[in-house]
């Protein structure tokens, strides 16, 4: 019994073992990237959508007169469509 009980703590030491070296080997990996100054520097230039600012404002214009417009309709309709 206690012949069996060594074989399986080697065991399970060779396991450690490897999973350190799996580690190391991908610390290895990381330290062949590029740094991240190379990466955004090389990168290609992505295609921007840039919105205008006049034609926002005039959109957000265009939302709030639209809401002032909704809440002050009951007023403005009994007035003129009464007479």
């Amino acid at each position: 019994m206690t012949s069996r009980y060594k074989r399986d703590q080697a065991e399970n030491l060779r396991e450690q073992v490897q999973n350190r070296r799996s580690r190391s080997t991908n610390e290895e990996a990381t330290e062949k990237l590029p740094s991240r100054i190379e990466v955004h520097r090389n990168r290609r230039n992505k295609m921007k959508w840039k919105l205008k600012f006049p034609l926002v404002r005039f959109l957000l214009l265009l939302f709030i007169l639209l809401v002032i417009v909704a809440l002050s309709s009951p007023y403005w309709i009994d007035r003129f469509f009464s007479s």
